[in-house]
């Protein structure tokens, strides 16, 4: 999926984050494998569960 704001891989990528404009800030990261959307509604869904991995991932 590739959106005007955001980008989903299938792979963390180990891109610095400086706070800087265009510097990608990861937001949510799933423990694959996972079906790949076919529609917004899915990516959103996934989205969700991908913010909630990284914050508990965060809280260990």
């Amino acid at each position: 999926y590739f959106g005007t704001d955001g980008i989903a891989l299938t792979e963390r990528q180990p891109w610095p984050y400086r706070g800087e404009p265009g510097d990608y800030l990861l937001k949510g990261h799933l423990t694959g494998p996972v079906e790949h959307p076919t529609s917004q509604e899915q990516y959103l869904k996934l989205r969700g569960l991908g913010r909630a991995e990284l914050a508990a991932e965060e809280t260990r």
